[in-house]
């Protein structure tokens, strides 16, 4: 069985502005499939002042509306198809839910739907979790070869999505106005090394809180644990397929537009010695 994520519950936490409820704003998680949107939906659902379903409309994306976020309607969801861990999420989000600042979902293909959100949720913040192919690709493998998971994508239906979501990032990125705000943050640059991850909450206008800090501690110690367990389930073959098919291009230019987050431009750009010692092979 494939090690997976726990669900870490974070201690209980009041919005600043004590019980005055504050005009909320919507806020959507999405990327490739097994790029870590789960992994950051914990992180910023662990914030008193976001309340994030998960995957609560995966199978209505498409008749996304306002009306959907109404506490009423967003918390009519059976739970005792929840593991318990969830419920008991949803039970605490509800009890804080009036005093949050944004309320949205985490939907991994809501990059299909950028046009759609900004004519919807105008304003709204859209985080898009961006992962290397090869590690997305593994997982992907990693899954379809678990006899015990139904999962059936392979490492070139992998390479067709992280594709597409990319294009489909970089195209809306390049409107020339927008009232939707795109995030990008690189799942390498947040888990590989615990970095300062205030400047991302600084992004929605919020502060970091000790819950949100003891949520980033756990899965950052969780990334290591699960990174050691993986090992290597893509063949010479796929590896081969992807380095003939893969956009790295289209990567590198989606990358460059990354929250970054101190600490993790020093990696990135030590990783970036490939492309100075070419451009000077050239000459």
């Amino acid at each position: 069985m494939v090690p997976q994520r726990q669900m870490f519950p974070a201690p209980r936490e009041n919005v600043d502005g004590g019980d005055v409820k504050p005009a909320q704003r919507y806020l959507f998680i999405c990327g490739c499939a097994r790029s870590g949107t789960s992994a950051l939906w914990q992180l910023m659902s662990s914030h008193p002042g976001i309340v994030l379903g998960l995957e609560r409309y995966v199978r209505s994306r498409k008749k996304f509306s306002p009306l959907l976020f109404e506490k009423e309607a967003f918390f009519d969801v059976p739970l005792e198809n929840k593991s318990r861990k969830l419920q008991k999420y949803y039970r605490e989000a509800q009890n804080r839910f009036d005093r949050a600042k944004f309320v949205g979902d985490k939907i991994p293909k809501l990059y299909l739907d950028y046009g759609r959100i900004e004519e919807t949720f105008p304003n709204a913040d859209i985080i898009f979790v961006l992962r290397n192919i090869i590690d997305v690709a593994g997982s992907y493998e990693r899954r379809r070869q678990d006899p015990e998971d139904s999962w059936s994508r392979d490492f070139r239906v992998s390479l067709h999505q992280w594709q597409e979501s990319i294009d489909s990032t970089l195209s809306f990125l390049a409107k020339g106005s927008r009232t939707v705000s795109i995030h990008v943050v690189g799942y390498e640059d947040l888990w590989l090394e615990p970095v300062d991850i205030e400047s991302l909450f600084g992004r929605l206008d919020l502060s970091l809180t000790p819950a949100v800090k003891q949520t980033y501690d756990f899965l950052t110690k969780q990334s290591k644990q699960l990174e050691a367990a993986r090992g290597d389930s893509l063949t010479s073959s796929a590896r081969h397929y992807i380095a003939l098919n893969a956009p790295f291009e289209s990567y590198r230019e989606l990358f460059k537009s990354r929250v970054v987050f101190p600490g993790s431009e020093e990696r990135s750009q030590m990783n970036n010695t490939f492309d100075k010692d070419a451009s000077a092979s050239e000459t």
